[in-house]
């Protein structure tokens, strides 16, 4: 007697017919691909930070969409305070979704602390070609701009405070 086959089964070897993978239909592409915010929350919980807040506010630059702010937050063991470091692009940067502007805005805050890494080959496409974009940005930027691409936010924001001061 023949096996039942599940329902994901079916469409699989429908998709495989038509010549298409089976993730072809998937936002994230395939399964074993993460995607941006999970790369992100790991990064942090590996540092030992709190997890980050993606919002996603209505762009007010006269162009329709969403822009995003990540905001890094962790408990300063010292003092006992929360610290906070807000990242947003400098160049607003406007998408149609908010669920893209989530994407892209944890791409651009997990370029910002972890650009030494090679995460495009783990990115979802559209993440990933804008990971190739910000690292392009990056090479070409001035070295006095080098605290952006900091592993620890927190430390850049120090070291570019008494600059900013004299």
């Amino acid at each position: 007697m023949p096996r039942s086959l599940g329902g994901t089964a079916v469409l699989q070897r429908r998709r495989a017919k038509r010549g298409q993978p089976h993730w072809a239909s998937s936002l994230y592409g395939p399964a074993f691909m993460k995607t941006p915010l999970s790369l992100l929350f790991e990064r942090c919980h590996q540092n030992g930070w709190n997890l980050p807040v993606v919002e996603t506010p209505r762009n007010k630059h006269g162009s329709e969409g969403f822009t995003f702010v990540v905001i890094f937050s962790r408990r300063n063991i010292e003092t006992g305070l929360t610290e906070s470091v807000h990242i947003k692009p400098h160049a607003p940067y406007a998408l149609s979704s908010a669920r893209d502007a989530r994407r892209y805005g944890a791409t651009y805050a997990l370029h910002r602390i972890a650009s030494h890494l090679q995460l495009d080959r783990i990115l979802p496409h559209g993440p990933r070609e804008y990971w190739m974009q910000l690292n392009t940005e990056r090479r070409v930027a001035p070295a006095q701009l080098a605290w952006m691409y900091a592993p620890d936010p927190w430390a850049a924001e120090l070291e570019r405070r008494p600059a900013k001061d004299s």
